[in-house]
């Protein structure tokens, strides 16, 4: 007699009580909210400026999630403070739109009709029209209190009906030096953008991975979600030569895309994978001239074609790629572009630092 398989799921851990209320849209402007969340996806301009008009002509908008808990101001006394965990681009469209930043648009109209909150100029709304339509608009709101990280990340989960959060965008949830550090570079040399993935928190992701590979130089491809989250979440300051290695290659990286960004993406499309390599490669020889950096990465990518047709982050291709980058040899001439010699140049050697181990 077959034996019956049985399962019981597990229940989902209840919330706190929520709170209903109704917010009004002034006090956005308030230093005790916070829409500092970076698992949070991104809008543009052009929709934050048709959410005023949603606002402006009393359409629906759905309600705004908040994390509170309290806190002490500098005084000692206590205040409540709101984190935004759902609703932040809509949050920011109004904070813009009241600081001038983005006009009040009409979806489908000529630009034209565009008009600011309060400008010195003819594009702007009537003190009338801030004060009776504007300044006394409300929003609905939903109140949590004292929720943990994850119970925060699982209610943005839940109400992107169906798009839970990658494993990219939890690593933007971490506070740490080095995270602080990966997202300034990539604010800095935001030309990157144009050669790789930007959605749903990838920048971080391939920036992390990329200062671990110039840091440790793994032999193996030990990139999973829970060491990069485990590399992160180190209290350390990041070690001055790290910043200054990772300065001199995304310098370099803006200065090839300025020069020939298409280059990355010739042949086949640029891999996560061969971004971290190829960051690696400018890494140990900085010194380069840019036609030089140029011919080792056509050389590179038709290196890794030729073993692999799927280019992706694993063992197989990791191994490939290192092997390919340790074979470089700093020490011999180089000749005309594309002979295959390999150029004369210095070794940049990591800081001696404290080192996170990670698991294999």
């Amino acid at each position: 007699m077959k034996k019956k398989f049985s399962y019981e799921a597990p229940e989902t851990a209840a919330l706190s009580e929520k709170m209903q209320t109704t917010g009004g849209m002034p006090p956005v402007a308030c230093q005790y909210l916070s829409l500092k969340i970076d698992y949070c996806r991104k809008v543009k301009d052009i929709k934050q400026s048709h959410l005023i008009d949603s606002i402006k002509n009393n359409f629906y908008v759905p309600p705004v999630i908040f994390s509170c808990k309290k806190i002490q101001d500098g005084e000692g006394s206590n205040k409540t403070l709101r984190v935004c965990i759902d609703g932040k681009q809509r949050l920011t469209s109004i904070r813009r739109f009241f600081n001038n930043e983005i006009p009040h648009l009409i979806p489908d109209a000529p630009r034209s009709t565009r008009r600011f909150y309060s400008l010195e100029s003819e594009n702007c709304f009537t003190e009338y029209e801030r004060e009776n339509i504007f300044d006394c608009a409300e929003f609905v709101c939903v109140e949590y209190w004292d929720l943990t990280l994850s119970q925060e990340q699982e209610i943005f989960s839940r109400v992107q009906l169906g798009m839970p959060l990658t494993n990219a965008e939890k690593l933007a949830s971490i506070s740490s030096p080095t995270v602080d550090f990966a997202q300034n570079l990539y604010a800095t040399y935001n030309s990157i953008s144009q050669i790789i993935d930007t959605k749903r928190g990838k920048p971080l992701e391939l920036i992390t991975q990329t200062l671990y590979m110039i840091e440790n130089e793994p032999e193996k491809q030990v990139f999973t979600h829970n060491n990069l989250t485990k590399y992160l979440k180190d209290d350390r300051e990041v070690p001055i030569r790290l910043k200054q290695t990772a300065k001199t290659v995304f310098e370099t990286l803006d200065t090839l895309i300025e020069e020939n960004a298409a280059l990355f993406s010739e042949n086949h499309k640029f891999a996560p994978i061969e971004f971290v390599f190829f960051c690696w490669i400018i890494a140990k020889f900085p010194k380069l001239e840019i036609w030089q950096y140029q011919m080792y990465l056509k050389e590179m990518k038709e290196h890794v074609k030729t073993y692999h047709t799927d280019i992706r982050f694993n063992a197989k291709v990791y191994a490939t790629l290192r092997e390919y980058v340790v074979d470089l040899e700093p020490d011999e001439l180089v000749g005309d572009y594309g002979s295959g010699k390999r150029p004369r140049c210095g070794f940049m050697a990591v800081e001696s630092s404290k080192k996170i181990k990670l698991e294999d």
